[in-house]
C-alpha cells in the first residue's frame, strides 16, 4: 500500500512539474486537447519505475534505469518522436528523464548515447538516443559526448527473442579513442530497455576504455 502511494504522489509531481515547460494545447498522445504535454487521461497510461533494472548484467558492474514501463501510452509517444518526427515528444521525455535523474540522485560526469545502426539512421533521419541525450546534458549542464561506434550489419532487434538479441549484437559496438572519458562516471541514454543486450554491449565497450562507472538511463522498460 505504501508503495503504492509513493508511486502515485511520485507519478504526479513529475506531471506538475511539466505545467511549468511550455507545450502545444494538444495531448501528444491523443491528440485531445490538454494542458499539458499529456493529458490527465493518457497521464494515467504511464507507470512510473522506481527501482533500478539491474545493477550488473552478465561480468559487467553497472546500473540500469528506466523512468517508466514500456505502456501503450509511452510505447506511442516514443513512435511519434522515432518515426514522425515528432520532436515535442522529446521535449516531454527531456523532463521525464531529467527529474528521474535528479530524483534518484544519479550521479555521473558525462552523458553519451546508444548509436543508431547506419540504415534506421538513414530511414530517419536522426538519432532520437542521441537527441535525448543533448537535450538532458544541456538542461543539467552536463557534457555529451559522441564516444560510441556502432558497426552495421546487424539485424533488426525487435524482429529476434531474447537469446538472438544478445547474438545479434555481440560485437556490434566499440568505443571511440578520447581520452577525456578514463576514470569518469558514464551516462549512456537510450530510449527502451528490453533485454540489457545493448546496454551491456555498450558499457563493456567504454569499461575497455578505463571509465571508473556505466549508468545506463531509458525512457522505458519492456517486458518482452
Amino acid at each position: 500500500m505504501g508503495k503504492r502511494i509513493f508511486k502515485l504522489i511520485k507519478g504526479y509531481f513529475y506531471y506538475f512539474l511539466e505545467l511549468l515547460y511550455p507545450f502545444d494545447d494538444k495531448c501528444l498522445c491523443c491528440g485531445e486537447q490538454a494542458e499539458s504535454y499529456i493529458c490527465p487521461r493518457c497521464f494515467k497510461g504511464i507507470s512510473f519505475v522506481d527501482k533500478e533494472c539491474f545493477t550488473s548484467l552478465e561480468d559487467i558492474n553497472i546500473r540500469c534505469y528506466s523512468c517508466t514501463y514500456y505502456s501503450h501510452t509511452m510505447k506511442q509517444l516514443i513512435l511519434n518522436f522515432k518515426y514522425k518526427r515528432d520532436f515535442l515528444c522529446s521535449d516531454y521525455f527531456t523532463i521525464l528523464m531529467k527529474n528521474y535523474i535528479i530524483n534518484n540522485n544519479i550521479e555521473f560526469d558525462i552523458i553519451t548515447y546508444v548509436p543508431s545502426d547506419k540504415k534506421a539512421l538513414k530511414k530517419r533521419g536522426f538519432n532520437q538516443s542521441k537527441v535525448l541525450a543533448t537535450k538532458i546534458a544541456e538542461v543539467l549542464d552536463k557534457k555529451c559526448l559522441d564516444l560510441l561506434a556502432r558497426k552495421s550489419g546487424a539485424l533488426e532487434q525487435k524482429r529476434l527473442s531474447k537469446e538472438d538479441r544478445w547474438n545479434n549484437l555481440k560485437e556490434s559496438f566499440s568505443a571511440k579513442p578520447t581520452v577525456e572519458i578514463k576514470d569518469k562516471k558514464i551516462l549512456i541514454i537510450d530510449d527502451v530497455f528490453t533485454t540489457g543486450a545493448t546496454a551491456y554491449y555498450c558499457a563493456k565497450a567504454l569499461i575497455s576504455s578505463g571509465v571508473s562507472e556505466i549508468i545506463v538511463l531509458t525512457l522505458a522498460k519492456s517486458n518482452v
